[in-house]
């Protein structure tokens, strides 16, 4: 267990790790870019079951509305947020397809 600017996360941080980008997919996946250069999948169902405040993010309107702010995901204009070395831990490894490498997002 670990806190960071007064909130407590269970764990051990991984030294640095922030979110730097998030592509929402239509299926409500959704790719993670991390501050590692690493791309992970992040599926919105499994989010939604990790407790009560994260019920919401199952919802299509929610998950759709997904940004990165402060290094980390957040959605309903950041009244719910993930700490980014939980997320990475519960993610998926992935690699973005090379013909969407260079698509505008």
């Amino acid at each position: 267990m670990y806190e960071v600017d007064g909130i407590v996360y269970a764990g051990s941080p991984r030294e640095g790790l922030t979110v730097k980008a998030v592509r929402v997919l239509d299926t409500g996946m959704l790719v993670v870019t991390f501050s590692s250069g690493e791309e992970r999948l992040v599926d919105t169902q499994e989010v939604a079951g990790w407790g009560p405040a994260l019920a919401p993010v199952g919802e299509e309107a929610v998950w759709r509305g997904t940004k990165v702010a402060g290094g980390t995901l957040t959605w309903l204009d950041g009244t719910i947020d993930i700490a980014p070395e939980y997320l990475y831990a519960h993610s998926y490894p992935y690699e973005t397809p090379p013909w969407l490498r260079h698509a505008a997002p």
